[in-house]
Parts: C-alpha cells; sequence; structure tokens
C-alpha cells in the first residue's frame, strides 16, 4: 500500500458545494457495487461486505482514506429547485378508484425545494489515501459524476489523478493541523476541537447505526 494523492478535475458546478463532502471509501464502494452488479440493498440487513484497496486503520473500524478536500470559489446566484409535482392529474386518468389523494404527506407529497451550486477553485476535489495506486485509478475511471443530483449533469468529472505522494505526518491521511478529514471516532488523538455529531464511521453513510463522529467541515 502506497500513500496517495488523487485528484478529480470537475467540469462546472457541483450541488449542495457547502454539504458534507464526498468520501473515498464511499466512492470506491460504489465503483464495485456498480462494475460487479450486485444487487441494489435497501436496509442495513441487506448490506454485503465490500473491500476496497485501501488500508484498514489499527482498529479496524475505517479506512485509511479522506474526504474530499476543495475550496468554493463562488456560489451561484441563481438558485435551482428540485421539483415533485404530485400525479392528481395521472391518477385520474388511471380510473383506479382513488376517490381522495393527500398531496401534502406521504408518498403522493409534491414539493419544490431549493438547491444551491457553485464552482471550486481549479475546479479541482483532493483525497490523500494509503492504498493501491494502480486500483484506485481502476475503479475512480468508472466515476463519472459526484455529488448530488448527477443524474441532471452535476459534478461531472472530467479526468481523475491518482499519484503517489509523501505523508504530512503519523495521521496521514485522516487528520491534518488538528482537523479530522474523514468521519473518525469522536476520541481520536490529535483532533483540536473537532465537530462532534451523532453520525456514520464508515461506508454505507446513508445507512446503518450511528454514534458520536468527528465529522470533516468544508468551510
Amino acid at each position: 500500500m502506497t500513500p496517495l494523492l488523487i485528484e478529480a478535475r470537475i467540469d462546472g458546478q457541483i450541488a449542495d458545494p457547502y454539504g458534507d463532502p464526498v468520501a473515498l471509501d464511499a466512492l470506491l464502494a460504489y465503483a464495485i457495487v456498480m462494475l460487479e452488479g450486485r444487487p441494489p440493498a435497501a436496509t442495513w440487513d441487506e448490506m454485503d461486505r465490500i473491500d476496497i484497496p485501501v488500508q484498514m486503520s489499527k482498529c479496524g473500524r475505517y479506512h485509511l482514506a479522506s474526504s474530499a478536500v476543495y475550496e468554493v470559489e463562488c456560489i451561484d446566484e441563481s438558485c435551482r429547485t428540485i421539483n415533485r409535482r404530485p400525479v392528481v392529474a395521472e391518477a385520474q386518468a388511471l380510473g383506479t378508484g382513488i376517490r381522495t389523494m393527500q398531496i401534502n404527506a406521504g408518498p403522493s407529497k409534491g414539493y419544490r425545494m431549493p438547491l444551491e451550486t457553485g464552482h471550486l477553485v481549479d475546479d479541482t476535489m483532493r483525497w490523500w489515501a494509503i492504498g493501491d495506486e494502480a486500483a484506485v485509478l481502476d475503479l475512480l475511471s468508472h466515476i463519472t459524476h459526484i455529488g448530488r443530483r448527477r443524474a441532471v449533469g452535476l459534478g461531472d468529472v472530467l479526468e481523475w489523478h491518482v499519484c503517489p505522494c509523501k505523508p504530512w505526518g503519523d495521521d496521514f491521511p485522516v487528520v491534518r493541523d488538528g482537523r479530522p478529514l474523514r468521519p473518525l471516532p469522536a476520541d481520536h488523538p490529535g483532533l483540536d476541537a473537532p465537530f462532534i455529531a451523532m453520525s456514520r464511521l464508515t461506508y454505507p453513510y446513508w445507512c446503518g447505526p450511528r454514534e458520536p463522529v468527528a465529522l470533516p467541515r468544508i468551510e
């Protein structure tokens, strides 16, 4: 395993630039699921173990891979929206016997949500990891978009770069200058007044038990 610097050059906007930064371990796990054609899991109990080409921490609870690090250059003045229209007319046309439909709650709820978008300095996201250079690059080459609203073209990745780098210290690549670069246990040594919240320590970050975690932040 080799200390690595990973860079993605982004074409255009990303969604929610001040939201949770994209985790490298989750990207690699997603690429494996996609390439192997594994069926999607809906619950924590259905999750399969996914091994990525990145070294595990000594405690075995997370991988030595950072979340994305970048600077926001500007936020777009015009705000996008995510819209969902209640399918009232369609239900009536089907003649399914539906007498009432609740459109302010439940599965038929309609909404119009604002979505902040922005551009990055040098159009670049960076990660650090200790892993297999060739295997990491091969998996990331299948990731074409990053972040939310990928299906509508946001977070378009023009190219990936993976190369060996020099570690900055014993806490490479998960802590730098007292700041966590990925979700870490709340009592992880070397952290300087980190932001602690109930979250998940590793992928899948959208599902599973929560615990107090020191979280990386985009400022």
